[in-house]
């Protein structure tokens, strides 16, 4: 290497530790614009969810038809998720001999990714399990033997890597959402009457209520 060389050489090592520094400052720079964003809660999960399930029939405690219910989640933001949480929800408006509206408390549980969600992926999650045990929260009124019928209402929330709290959020109002919902009806054995008793209608107030129609 030739003296003439030297200088040139220097500059390009000069360029090159700029380089890594400027990338290096970015870096430190875009790392602590995201701990800011999220310490003031401008950085949110945004997902959505896709449940195919129109209808859940339960015979006696256990699925019948179909055997899963299936929930879609999809990462529509820049940001690993790492759980979800759900919210399982229903009312009952009991038709006939005076019986009683009843609000049954939200269930919820969550779920840890075991592969945490990237953005664009999706993942599944079957609820059936937890549905069947909300629903096992009905207070059945005496004598009744056949079958009722409710909407059931699913909401969920997400919680992003390193994060400890959770929410939702959907990057338009098109037919994006963070919730679901299906027809369920609980049979309580193979023998009653499959016909629906009632429908699942939130009265507001544990008021007597009329029978409802069969449909």
């Amino acid at each position: 290497m030739s003296k003439e060389d030297g200088p040139a050489l220097l500059a390009v090592a000069s360029f090159v530790v700029s380089a890594i520094s400027l990338v290096s400052s970015w870096e430190a720079n875009h790392i602590a614009k995201q701990s800011y964003e999220r310490s003031t809660g401008r950085v949110l999960p945004y997902f959505h969810v896709n449940c195919k399930t129109n209808h859940v029939l339960i015979v006696d405690g256990a699925p019948s038809d179909p055997g899963t219910v299936p929930v879609l989640i999809h990462n529509d933001g820049s940001e690993s998720i790492q759980g979800v949480r759900l919210e399982i929800s229903m009312d009952i408006a009991w038709g006939g001999n005076g019986a009683y509206n009843q609000t049954i408390p939200p269930t919820q549980f969550t779920h840890e990714f075991s592969e945490i969600l990237q953005p664009g992926s999706t993942a599944s999650l079957d609820i059936l399990p937890e549905v069947i045990k909300h629903a096992k929260g009905i207070k059945i009124p005496r004598g009744i033997d056949q079958s009722y019928w409710t909407a059931c209402s699913v909401s969920c929330s997400a919680k992003l890597v390193g994060e400890s709290h959770f929410a939702s959020a959907v990057k338009d109002n098109g037919y994006r959402t963070n919730n679901c919902s299906f027809g369920l009806t609980w049979q309580p054995t193979a023998k009653s009457n499959p016909s629906p008793l009632n429908f699942g209608v939130n009265l507001g107030t544990p008021e007597k209520v009329r029978a409802a129609p069969n449909r």
